[in-house]
């Protein structure tokens, strides 16, 4: 898995230097990037599926406005070509964990209702006119919800 995890952290960091991006490998170098010019943002990476206080970083001290975001936010700038507003796209955030069945996960950015209802965790969702990276991170929220994606209706569903 380490490999994997270096592998994956290259291919980031080769695309965020193509379009003109640092990466900074800790929070003291931001801290002292930060310090040294303030910058009008700082993008910080984080997994999916977790939440800016399960990355356990003590950001005090950066002199920059901190925005989270998730590896997803980087593949979704590539596909659209443009620079995506992760205040705007919750799919470019990360987004914390389901802890259970039926109860959705709570972030700094979303607050998922508890469900209740009965046979809620046989739920199948259905989508339509989602394509490439959107219909990805659509069937990956739904998987980290607990449910299934279907590609088409059916009665059955």
């Amino acid at each position: 898995m380490g490999a994997d995890l270096a592998k994956q952290t290259r291919v980031l960091q080769g695309h965020i230097c193509a379009q003109g991006g640092h990466v900074l490998s800790t929070i003291q170098d931001l801290r002292s990037a930060t310090q040294a010019s303030p910058l009008r943002k700082a993008y910080v990476l984080a997994p999916h599926d977790t939440s800016s206080d399960e990355a356990g970083l003590d950001i005090t001290g950066v002199d920059s406005p901190i925005i989270w975001v998730s590896e997803w936010w980087i593949e979704r700038c590539l596909h659209r070509k443009t620079l995506t507003d992760p205040e705007n796209d919750v799919c470019s955030r990360p987004l914390g964990r389901s802890p259970i069945p039926g109860s959705f996960m709570m972030t700094r950015w979303l607050r998922w209702p508890k469900l209740t209802a009965s046979g809620f965790d046989q739920l199948t969702v259905c989508s339509t006119g989602f394509t490439g990276v959107d219909l990805l991170h659509l069937s990956k929220v739904i998987q980290l919800m607990g449910r299934s994606l279907c590609s088409y209706w059916m009665h059955t569903n």
